[in-house]
Protein backbone atom coordinates (compact mmCIF):
# COMPACT_ATOMS: atom_id res chain seq x y z
CA UNK A 1 0.00 0.00 0.00
CA UNK A 2 1.12 3.19 -0.71
CA UNK A 3 1.77 6.28 1.54
CA UNK A 4 -0.97 7.99 -0.70
CA UNK A 5 -3.29 5.45 -0.26
CA UNK A 6 -2.17 5.08 2.97
CA UNK A 7 -3.22 9.07 3.61
CA UNK A 8 -6.34 8.28 1.75
CA UNK A 9 -7.75 5.51 3.97
CA UNK A 10 -6.77 7.29 6.90
CA UNK A 11 -9.07 10.77 6.06
CA UNK A 12 -11.62 8.71 4.37
CA UNK A 13 -11.65 6.63 8.50
CA UNK A 14 -11.51 10.39 10.28
CA UNK A 15 -14.04 11.94 8.37
CA UNK A 16 -16.83 8.81 9.06
CA UNK A 17 -15.64 9.22 12.89
CA UNK A 18 -16.71 12.57 12.74
CA UNK A 19 -19.96 12.07 10.88
CA UNK A 20 -21.21 8.91 12.71
CA UNK A 21 -22.05 10.58 15.88
CA UNK A 22 -23.95 13.37 14.44
CA UNK A 23 -25.88 10.86 12.36
CA UNK A 24 -26.71 8.64 15.20
CA UNK A 25 -28.09 11.45 16.72
CA UNK A 26 -30.45 12.59 14.13
CA UNK A 27 -31.94 9.11 13.80
CA UNK A 28 -32.46 9.05 17.80
CA UNK A 29 -34.07 12.33 16.86
CA UNK A 30 -36.13 11.30 14.24
CA UNK A 31 -37.03 8.27 16.56
CA UNK A 32 -38.50 10.97 19.11
CA UNK A 33 -40.32 13.01 16.36
CA UNK A 34 -41.80 9.77 14.86
CA UNK A 35 -42.83 8.74 18.21
CA UNK A 36 -44.39 12.02 18.81
CA UNK A 37 -46.73 11.76 15.57
CA UNK A 38 -47.56 8.88 16.62
CA UNK A 39 -49.22 9.45 19.57
CA UNK A 40 -50.85 12.83 18.26
CA UNK A 41 -52.14 10.82 15.48
CA UNK A 42 -53.49 7.91 18.04
CA UNK A 43 -55.31 10.48 19.77
CA UNK A 44 -56.13 13.15 17.21
CA UNK A 45 -56.64 11.84 13.90
CA UNK A 46 -54.45 14.42 12.75
CA UNK A 47 -51.13 12.92 11.74
CA UNK A 48 -49.88 16.04 10.27
CA UNK A 49 -50.08 18.10 13.38
CA UNK A 50 -46.91 17.82 16.08
CA UNK A 51 -47.64 18.05 20.04
CA UNK A 52 -48.12 21.64 21.13
CA UNK A 53 -45.82 23.42 23.44
CA UNK A 54 -46.56 22.35 26.90
CA UNK A 55 -45.45 25.77 28.65
CA UNK A 56 -48.43 28.25 29.69
CA UNK A 57 -48.84 30.66 26.67
CA UNK A 58 -51.07 30.95 23.59
CA UNK A 59 -49.84 29.14 20.38
CA UNK A 60 -50.61 28.27 16.67
CA UNK A 61 -50.04 26.01 13.95
CA UNK A 62 -50.74 25.36 10.41
CA UNK A 63 -49.71 22.79 8.35
CA UNK A 64 -50.06 25.47 5.06
CA UNK A 65 -45.68 26.36 5.01
CA UNK A 66 -46.33 29.40 3.05
CA UNK A 67 -47.57 31.25 6.40
CA UNK A 68 -44.19 31.22 7.68
CA UNK A 69 -41.22 32.87 6.13
CA UNK A 70 -38.78 29.98 6.15
CA UNK A 71 -41.39 27.39 4.22
CA UNK A 72 -41.65 25.29 7.08
CA UNK A 73 -45.05 25.05 9.66
CA UNK A 74 -44.12 25.07 13.43
CA UNK A 75 -46.04 26.03 15.89
CA UNK A 76 -45.54 29.68 17.03
CA UNK A 77 -46.97 32.57 19.35
CA UNK A 78 -50.21 33.16 19.30
CA UNK A 79 -52.56 36.31 20.36
CA UNK A 80 -54.04 35.42 23.66
CA UNK A 81 -57.42 37.17 24.40
CA UNK A 82 -57.54 39.86 26.10
CA UNK A 83 -58.89 40.21 30.24
CA UNK A 84 -61.14 42.64 28.79
CA UNK A 85 -62.86 40.60 26.29
CA UNK A 86 -62.71 37.52 28.63
CA UNK A 87 -65.05 39.30 30.22
CA UNK A 88 -67.86 39.78 27.85
CA UNK A 89 -67.85 36.20 26.88
CA UNK A 90 -70.73 34.15 27.25
CA UNK A 91 -69.89 31.44 29.35
CA UNK A 92 -71.01 27.69 28.76
CA UNK A 93 -73.79 26.90 31.70
CA UNK A 94 -73.49 24.15 33.97
CA UNK A 95 -76.72 22.26 34.51
CA UNK A 96 -78.79 19.06 34.16
CA UNK A 97 -78.71 16.93 30.50
CA UNK A 98 -79.85 18.30 27.71
CA UNK A 99 -79.05 14.22 25.70
CA UNK A 100 -75.56 15.45 25.07
CA UNK A 101 -73.39 11.86 24.96
CA UNK A 102 -69.88 10.88 26.00
CA UNK A 103 -67.63 8.05 26.50
CA UNK A 104 -66.10 7.22 29.72
CA UNK A 105 -63.66 4.25 30.76
CA UNK A 106 -65.92 1.44 31.96
CA UNK A 107 -62.87 1.60 34.69
CA UNK A 108 -63.39 5.06 36.12
CA UNK A 109 -59.61 5.32 35.34
CA UNK A 110 -58.39 9.02 35.59
CA UNK A 111 -58.09 10.56 32.28
CA UNK A 112 -55.96 12.54 30.78
CA UNK A 113 -57.19 13.68 27.11
CA UNK A 114 -60.52 13.83 25.59
CA UNK A 115 -61.38 15.22 22.40
CA UNK A 116 -64.39 16.35 20.13
CA UNK A 117 -64.63 16.19 16.65
CA UNK A 118 -67.60 17.27 14.50
CA UNK A 119 -67.62 16.43 10.29
CA UNK A 120 -71.12 18.02 8.83
CA UNK A 121 -72.23 16.38 5.98
CA UNK A 122 -75.28 18.40 4.84
CA UNK A 123 -75.49 22.06 6.41
CA UNK A 124 -78.40 24.39 5.81
CA UNK A 125 -77.92 27.15 8.14
CA UNK A 126 -79.06 27.69 11.77
CA UNK A 127 -79.39 30.36 14.41
CA UNK A 128 -78.42 30.80 18.10
CA UNK A 129 -81.49 31.64 20.36
CA UNK A 130 -79.55 33.53 22.35
CA UNK A 131 -77.94 35.75 19.52
CA UNK A 132 -80.32 35.60 16.55
CA UNK A 133 -77.36 35.50 14.75
CA UNK A 134 -74.91 32.26 13.71
CA UNK A 135 -72.87 32.01 16.56
CA UNK A 136 -72.34 28.41 18.14
CA UNK A 137 -69.95 26.83 20.44
CA UNK A 138 -67.83 23.27 20.44
CA UNK A 139 -67.95 21.86 23.40
CA UNK A 140 -66.00 19.38 25.68
CA UNK A 141 -66.60 18.76 29.03
CA UNK A 142 -65.37 17.07 32.14
CA UNK A 143 -67.46 15.17 34.41
CA UNK A 144 -68.06 17.36 38.01
CA UNK A 145 -66.27 16.55 41.21
CA UNK A 146 -66.19 17.42 45.03
CA UNK A 147 -62.73 19.07 46.69
CA UNK A 148 -64.61 21.16 49.37
CA UNK A 149 -66.49 22.54 46.61
CA UNK A 150 -67.92 21.24 43.21
CA UNK A 151 -65.81 21.96 40.26
CA UNK A 152 -65.84 21.30 36.36
CA UNK A 153 -63.64 22.37 33.75
CA UNK A 154 -65.13 22.87 29.89
CA UNK A 155 -62.40 23.22 27.24
CA UNK A 156 -64.72 25.40 24.69
CA UNK A 157 -64.37 27.11 21.32
CA UNK A 158 -67.00 29.85 20.66
CA UNK A 159 -68.08 31.03 17.74
CA UNK A 160 -68.88 34.77 17.73
CA UNK A 161 -69.97 37.83 15.14
CA UNK A 162 -66.91 39.38 16.67
CA UNK A 163 -63.73 37.60 17.64
CA UNK A 164 -63.66 33.84 17.98
CA UNK A 165 -62.00 32.12 21.10
CA UNK A 166 -60.83 28.99 22.39
CA UNK A 167 -60.90 28.90 25.96
CA UNK A 168 -60.34 26.38 29.26
CA UNK A 169 -62.87 27.52 31.59
CA UNK A 170 -62.24 26.44 35.36
CA UNK A 171 -65.53 26.43 36.72
CA UNK A 172 -66.86 26.65 40.41
CA UNK A 173 -70.41 24.76 40.30
CA UNK A 174 -72.13 25.38 43.45
CA UNK A 175 -73.44 28.68 44.77
CA UNK A 176 -72.33 31.50 44.74
CA UNK A 177 -70.67 30.14 41.14
CA UNK A 178 -67.52 31.50 39.46
CA UNK A 179 -66.21 31.18 36.03
CA UNK A 180 -63.02 31.47 35.29
CA UNK A 181 -61.95 31.80 31.29
CA UNK A 182 -58.53 31.42 29.81
CA UNK A 183 -58.09 31.96 25.95
CA UNK A 184 -56.70 31.91 22.56
CA UNK A 185 -58.14 34.15 19.94
CA UNK A 186 -58.70 32.46 16.96
CA UNK A 187 -59.41 32.41 13.11
CA UNK A 188 -63.62 33.18 12.18
CA UNK A 189 -65.26 29.36 11.55
CA UNK A 190 -68.02 30.08 9.03
CA UNK A 191 -70.11 26.61 8.96
CA UNK A 192 -71.11 24.71 5.50
CA UNK A 193 -71.44 20.86 4.37
CA UNK A 194 -67.85 19.87 4.54
CA UNK A 195 -66.89 21.78 7.81
CA UNK A 196 -64.66 19.88 10.39
CA UNK A 197 -63.38 20.94 13.60
CA UNK A 198 -62.27 19.56 17.04
CA UNK A 199 -61.37 20.50 20.24
CA UNK A 200 -58.95 18.60 22.58
CA UNK A 201 -58.27 18.98 26.11
CA UNK A 202 -55.72 17.77 27.59
CA UNK A 203 -53.18 17.77 31.87
CA UNK A 204 -49.89 17.98 30.81
CA UNK A 205 -47.22 16.20 32.68
CA UNK A 206 -45.39 19.38 33.67
CA UNK A 207 -49.16 19.79 35.68
CA UNK A 208 -50.51 22.34 33.13
CA UNK A 209 -53.63 21.53 31.37
CA UNK A 210 -54.55 22.52 27.74
CA UNK A 211 -57.36 23.82 24.84
CA UNK A 212 -56.50 23.07 21.48
CA UNK A 213 -59.02 24.19 18.54
CA UNK A 214 -58.28 23.16 15.28
CA UNK A 215 -60.24 23.60 11.85
CA UNK A 216 -59.28 20.66 9.65
CA UNK A 217 -59.54 21.67 6.44
CA UNK A 218 -57.48 21.45 3.14
CA UNK A 219 -54.47 23.25 5.30
CA UNK A 220 -55.47 22.43 8.92
CA UNK A 221 -55.06 25.36 11.19
CA UNK A 222 -54.88 24.94 15.38
CA UNK A 223 -54.70 26.94 18.42
CA UNK A 224 -54.11 26.65 21.88
CA UNK A 225 -53.90 28.00 24.97
CA UNK A 226 -51.98 26.05 28.00
CA UNK A 227 -52.64 27.77 31.66
CA UNK A 228 -52.61 25.92 34.86
CA UNK A 229 -54.76 23.05 37.11
CA UNK A 230 -56.35 25.39 39.19
CA UNK A 231 -58.37 23.03 40.70
CA UNK A 232 -56.81 19.49 40.48
CA UNK A 233 -58.67 18.39 37.17
CA UNK A 234 -55.36 15.80 36.92
CA UNK A 235 -56.68 13.71 40.16
CA UNK A 236 -60.36 13.99 39.31
CA UNK A 237 -60.91 13.59 35.45
CA UNK A 238 -63.17 10.41 34.11
CA UNK A 239 -65.27 11.12 31.93
CA UNK A 240 -65.90 13.51 28.49
CA UNK A 241 -69.22 14.88 26.55
CA UNK A 242 -69.68 17.50 24.09
CA UNK A 243 -70.81 18.06 20.16
CA UNK A 244 -71.60 21.61 18.53
CA UNK A 245 -74.23 23.84 20.97
CA UNK A 246 -75.27 27.05 21.62
CA UNK A 247 -72.78 29.66 22.08
CA UNK A 248 -73.92 30.12 25.73
CA UNK A 249 -75.60 31.45 28.08
CA UNK A 250 -77.97 28.18 28.04
CA UNK A 251 -78.68 28.97 24.45
CA UNK A 252 -79.73 26.70 21.45
CA UNK A 253 -77.94 25.80 18.21
CA UNK A 254 -81.42 25.63 15.78
CA UNK A 255 -80.15 24.40 12.37
CA UNK A 256 -82.03 24.75 9.46
CA UNK A 257 -83.33 21.27 8.07
CA UNK A 258 -81.65 19.26 6.53
CA UNK A 259 -78.88 19.32 8.51
CA UNK A 260 -76.34 16.22 9.09
CA UNK A 261 -73.36 16.08 11.22
CA UNK A 262 -71.17 13.43 12.98
CA UNK A 263 -69.72 14.04 16.07
CA UNK A 264 -66.76 11.64 17.36
CA UNK A 265 -65.45 12.18 21.64
CA UNK A 266 -62.86 10.20 22.72
CA UNK A 267 -61.33 9.56 26.08
CA UNK A 268 -57.71 8.15 27.30
CA UNK A 269 -56.08 7.00 28.58
CA UNK A 270 -58.97 3.74 28.69
CA UNK A 271 -59.68 0.14 27.92
CA UNK A 272 -63.34 -0.10 28.32
CA UNK A 273 -66.05 2.14 27.15
CA UNK A 274 -69.09 3.29 28.65
CA UNK A 275 -71.74 5.71 26.74
CA UNK A 276 -73.11 8.33 29.15
CA UNK A 277 -75.91 11.36 28.91
CA UNK A 278 -73.89 14.34 29.71
CA UNK A 279 -74.84 16.44 32.75
CA UNK A 280 -72.45 19.51 32.77
CA UNK A 281 -74.43 21.85 30.22
CA UNK A 282 -77.14 24.07 29.37
CA UNK A 283 -76.23 24.53 26.03
CA UNK A 284 -78.17 22.57 23.20
CA UNK A 285 -78.96 21.90 19.81
CA UNK A 286 -82.12 20.65 17.94
CA UNK A 287 -80.55 18.07 16.39
CA UNK A 288 -81.92 14.01 16.94
CA UNK A 289 -79.13 11.23 17.30
CA UNK A 290 -79.55 8.64 14.75
CA UNK A 291 -76.68 6.04 15.51
CA UNK A 292 -74.38 5.24 17.47
CA UNK A 293 -71.44 3.38 18.52
CA UNK A 294 -68.47 2.92 20.70
CA UNK A 295 -65.21 1.61 20.14
CA UNK A 296 -61.86 0.98 21.98
CA UNK A 297 -58.05 1.12 20.59
CA UNK A 298 -54.59 1.67 21.53
CA UNK A 299 -55.76 3.09 24.81
CA UNK A 300 -58.43 5.48 23.53
CA UNK A 301 -62.18 5.13 23.59
CA UNK A 302 -64.44 6.65 21.46
CA UNK A 303 -68.02 7.37 20.76
CA UNK A 304 -69.43 7.99 17.41
CA UNK A 305 -73.42 9.36 17.21
CA UNK A 306 -74.59 10.64 13.80
CA UNK A 307 -77.29 13.54 14.19
CA UNK A 308 -80.02 15.10 11.94
CA UNK A 309 -83.24 16.77 11.51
Amino acid sequence: MTSKTIKTVLFASLLVAMILPFSVMSMADAAVNENAYDKQNTFTDKPDIPLAPTDRGCYTYSTDEAKYLDGKSKWIEAECTSEEYMETLERPDIGASNGVYGVRDSTYDLQTYGLVDIEFDEYSGHEDSGTSDETWSLQLNTNQWYDSDWYIVQFVFQEYTGQDVACVWEIKTNVPQTYDSFCVNTNSQSLDDDYHASIEGKVLQNGNIQVQFCEIAGNTQCWVKTTGDSNDLAGNWDENSGTILGLGASSTAEFDSPTEVTTKVKTGPAQGATTLTDTSTLEENNLDYDNSSTSCAYSICTRTADASN
